[in-house]
């Protein structure tokens, strides 16, 4: 007896079905994969920006240096802003916020009975405002030969139109914005802070001359040696011992009390402080940068230059998931199209 074995080929495997099935499955992984590891960056630095570890970049860090080099020159103080650049501040929060916004109006004319291609009118400027800076910088992370969850964000928000899902794309675009926007928040409070701080002393003080006359004389000129007068209501600019004079100093951005201290002859004073009811000579014994305030101001951004354990274990991860994803994207979306001879 003869037993005949047909075997049919399932058309769940022709081509009509595997026809952009691969790049549907290729692109939907790569674009959620993308859109949760976004959303977490933006949790983490949303939950982050009451932590007490800051984080500020090498940028800021350099431009500190030059500032207590200079002795806390104020014309190149990192903490000054014209006021033709108030405007700009958090303009990245605001841009995402109106986007955001926007985007409402888009999911609004897609529900309703209005004309979707004022959606994608709609839209289209969203892409314009947030999806050209992150091509940018997407661009430049790529010419310095690194792939970061910047070019992923990118790929996906951008790639997510040829899905036909742009309201997507625009979503992803909009929740990388504002995860951004709230780590600058976070740094921009510390500069304030900062800032607050460098305000405390003056930058000019009366340097006293052997001939008993006064001149005045930025911080950064004066040298150790020198003298200066101090006069009752005056914030001390530099630290220096007392060679004349009695007097109750204010030191509470120093010790955290509002009580004032005696400061007499041989005393040392520090750079912050208030005096309070007499004048008072003193000689100087370190330079405006290494006065008490630059010292703290330093150690505050040294603090925020050295990253958090989860942080740098954030960029580590984002850099070789990226990679993973983008990698195993491409697979789907062009190599095995190519070996199961699929056109899209």
């Amino acid at each position: 007896m003869r037993i005949e074995l047909t075997i049919k080929k399932s058309s769940f495997f022709s081509s009509a079905n595997l026809e952009g099935l691969l790049f549907r499955i290729g692109f939907g992984f790569f674009y959620l994969a993308c859109s949760f590891y976004t959303l977490f960056i933006f949790l983490f630095n949303f939950f982050k920006i009451n932590s007490t570890v800051l984080i500020m970049d090498t940028y800021k860090v350099y431009t500190f240096d030059e500032f207590f080099e200079s002795g806390l020159e104020e014309s190149i103080s990192p903490f000054l802003e014209t006021k033709s650049k108030k405007w700009a501040k958090n303009l990245s929060l605001k841009t995402a916020i109106f986007s955001l916004i926007l985007l409402i109006f888009c999911y609004v004319i897609q529900f309703t009975n209005i004309n979707i291609n004022y959606g994608y009118i709609i839209v289209s400027f969203i892409y314009l405002f947030l999806g050209v800076p992150a091509i940018l910088n997407a661009l430049e992370d790529l010419k310095n030969f690194e792939i970061n969850i910047s070019v992923l964000m990118t790929l996906a928000a951008f790639f997510a139109i040829l899905l036909k899902s742009p309201f997507e794309g625009a979503l992803l675009l909009i929740l990388f914005s504002l995860s951004d926007s709230l780590e600058k928040t976070i740094s921009y409070k510390t500069k304030s802070a900062i800032y607050n701080l460098n305000k405390i002393a003056p930058n000019r003080a009366f340097v006293l001359k052997d001939d008993g006359t006064l001149i005045q004389k930025s911080i950064k000129d004066i040298k150790t040696k020198d003298k200066i007068l101090i006069k009752a209501g005056e914030t001390i600019p530099l630290d220096g011992l007392v060679i004349e004079g009695q007097s109750s100093i204010n030191q509470v951005h120093l010790t955290g009390e509002s009580m004032p201290v005696s400061k007499k002859i041989g005393d040392d004073v520090y750079a912050g402080g208030i005096n309070i009811d007499g004048s008072l000579t003193i000689e100087i014994t370190k330079i405006s940068a290494d006065s008490t305030i630059s010292r703290i101001i330093k150690l505050i951004t040294q603090a925020q230059e050295a990253k958090p354990k989860i942080q740098r274990w954030l960029d580590v991860f984002g850099k070789y998931y990226s990679t993973i994803v983008i990698v195993l994207s491409f697979i789907f979306i062009f190599i095995l199209p190519f070996i199961f001879k699929i056109t899209y």
